[in-house]
């Protein structure tokens, strides 16, 4: 990967339902010198929660679009060298979701086949993110976060579907330029532990990056 020293890097943090990503974010943004873009949402989530094989392609289509906006953003902003930039997800999930509905058969491969031509045509015009901060958790704890939180799915086979398309993206965006960086998320952490936890994972970003990404 090529350092960055002309400008902030653009992190993307990234993991399955449950991993715990939208709550490091949140960290993130209230206690460090940083800027959070919030996860793309598509206006389209009720009807695909109710009917996924009716709504699978709209919804993918609709963030794909989103996120790979948000991205672009990102590296607008990071060109001031102000701060680092944090997505709460990214082209990455997206990737990973689009695979694992298509394999569940939420999405059939006519449909599949035109998101890839569209994820390829985007991805031609838009900058990865420098980092990809995977969360890693089981599909067992994935599920007891996703259910504690009232997410929407409870299907451990689609989560675990979601685990290897994961695994697949990572390994796509890596042959983009971007730097992956797996992270053990498994613990159940509160309070000053949970900074604590925190503060691991951005030493060893800074460590890892010689104070060249992050300053």
């Amino acid at each position: 990967m090529t350092q960055i020293d002309t400008r902030s890097p653009v992190i993307a943090i990234e993991g399955a339902i449950g991993a715990g990503k939208t709550t490091l974010c949140r960290y993130i943004r209230r206690n460090l010198d940083a800027l959070v873009i919030d996860e793309a949402e598509s206006a389209l989530l009720t009807e695909y929660i109710e009917t996924p094989g009716r709504w699978s392609f709209a919804v993918q289509v609709d963030l794909l679009i989103k996120r790979c906006a948000a991205l672009r953003v990102a590296h607008q902003k990071a060109k001031r060298r102000e701060r680092p930039i944090f997505l709460d997800r990214s082209i990455v999930g997206d990737r990973a979701f689009a695979r694992a509905n298509w394999r569940q058969n939420r999405m059939n491969a006519a449909e599949y086949a035109v998101w890839c031509d569209l994820y390829d045509e985007l991805m031609q015009y838009t900058a990865p993110p420098d980092i990809v901060v995977y969360l890693d958790v089981s599909v067992e704890k994935a599920l007891q976060r996703s259910i504690q939180r009232d997410q929407w799915t409870r299907e451990r086979e689609y989560v675990l579907e979601l685990s290897r398309t994961h695994d697949e993206a990572l390994e796509d965006l890596k042959s983009h330029g971007a730097y992956i960086m797996r992270a053990n998320w498994n613990e159940d952490l509160e309070g000053g532990a949970y900074g604590v936890a925190v503060d691991w994972l951005i030493s060893k970003l800074m460590r890892e990056y010689n104070g060249v990404l992050i300053p």
